[in-house]
């Protein structure tokens, strides 16, 4: 860990390369022999590597110059993590996410203007997974259009359905969806 941090902190002088002053950052990722004395995997080169790696990933996502230590907190992390990314793939092809309409309320006479849909999960071993949860696993597995395709696929479902059964009555209908396939010049079409 020490070896790592003063890595680190060499790394950030800055150096002269080419006439032009560069300053670099870095972030490291650990795995050390001893965070594997649970004896629930066997220690391998491989293992001790992907532990590092791991660690390393957690260093990236709190921001440069962090140093991570792979331990058995991030090894299960990195389960419920995987159990919810293969969970939601197979609930997204296999229609096992649902949709719940909230009502949109106008404030000041109470009447209901529309309803916005928002899409559950409910995962076959792990059981109820929060929005907050699930949502930004599937952007960073790259799941993210096919759940929001999913989601307006069903909430367009509905409104047909809620149109052929009131047919005068007019139904405003709000979907969620990532910002992050919103950035995508091509996701409108």
């Amino acid at each position: 860990m020490k070896i790592a941090e003063r890595l680190l902190v060499a790394l950030s002088e800055p150096m002269w390369c080419g006439g032009a002053r560069v300053v670099l950052g870095a972030s490291a990722g650990v795995a050390l022999l001893e965070q594997y004395d649970d004896h629930t995997e066997p220690v391998t080169l491989s293992s001790l590597l992907q532990g590092a790696d791991l660690a390393l990933y957690r260093s990236k996502s709190r921001g440069r110059g962090c140093v991570s230590v792979y331990d058995v907190v991030l090894r299960d992390e990195l389960r419920h993590h995987l159990a919810i990314r293969e969970g939601l793939r197979d609930a997204i092809s296999t229609g096992g996410l649902r949709l719940v309409y909230q009502p949109i309320v106008h404030f000041a006479t109470g009447e209901i203007r529309g309803v916005e849909a928002l899409v559950r999960f409910d995962h076959p071993v792990l059981g109820p997974i929060r929005p907050d949860q699930f949502i930004p696993v599937a952007e960073q597995s790259g799941l993210i259009r096919d759940l929001d395709t999913w989601v307006l696929r069903a909430a367009a479902t509905q409104i047909a359905e809620w149109r052929a059964t009131w047919p005068d009555r007019p139904v405003r209908l709000g979907v969620n969806l990532s910002a992050a396939e919103l950035r995508d010049q091509g996701y409108p079409a």
